[in-house]
């Protein structure tokens, strides 16, 4: 059902079938699977979408659908969770690529020990399955625009529930923030003001 949710609540033609198993972190054999039991809902050519637009409408309506109902908090979890590993790696990605250029370019830089980030981490799989370097490039390029479309407004709906509102601060947390991403932590901050100041509040007067 994951994947039926994330196209429920997070509809998007752009992301086609490789790139968006790879978000979910699932194999093609997990894939291939699932959508083997999904064909007459989704249409998984150029973009995985529904053949019905109101399919979706009928998945996020709990007295239409009732055990096939999907349940918006759980899905804008997940997504959350997803998006900002993502957004981490590949923040961290564009950093690699920076530092290599300029190595290659200024020859005093090459003589610097190290760089800002580095991508050893549980992505690694995004290569395999992925055919030729170009192909890796189109992934790359589709899953970041959809994290970067989908990560904040997953995160804001997702912080609504306290406990996820942790889990989120959490992997925050645990982002690898480098000279690039001032401005995306200010947003974050920004997104999660509120909830903080609520959760404090609520939690000094229990």
């Amino acid at each position: 059902m994951r994947i039926l949710g994330v196209y429920a609540y997070f509809p998007t033609r752009s992301l086609s079938a490789l790139p968006f198993a790879k978000f979910l972190h699932i194999s093609q054999v997990e894939w291939e699977s699932a959508i083997s039991h999904l064909h007459a809902v989704l249409d998984v050519g150029r973009g995985v979408h529904f053949h019905e637009e109101a399919f979706g409408d009928f998945l996020r309506d709990p007295s239409r659908s009732r055990d096939l109902h999907v349940e918006a908090l759980g899905v804008s979890e997940k997504v959350a969770l997803l998006s900002l590993r993502w957004y981490n790696w590949l923040n961290r990605r564009a950093c690699v690529i920076d530092e290599l250029e300029a190595k290659a370019l200024d020859p005093l830089y090459r003589n610097r020990v190290g760089g800002c980030c580095s991508l050893d981490g549980p992505l690694a799989e995004l290569t395999r399955g992925a055919g030729t370097t170009n192909d890796i490039s189109e992934c790359i390029e589709s899953i970041q625009a959809f994290v970067f479309d989908v990560v904040w407004d997953a995160c804001a709906d997702a912080s609504r529930d306290q406990r996820i509102l942790t889990r989120l601060l959490e992997e925050i947390n645990q982002l690898n923030w480098c000279r690039r991403d001032g401005s995306a932590l200010l947003r974050i901050i920004n997104i999660f003001s509120t909830e903080l100041v609520a959760i404090r509040f609520n939690g000094a007067h229990n």
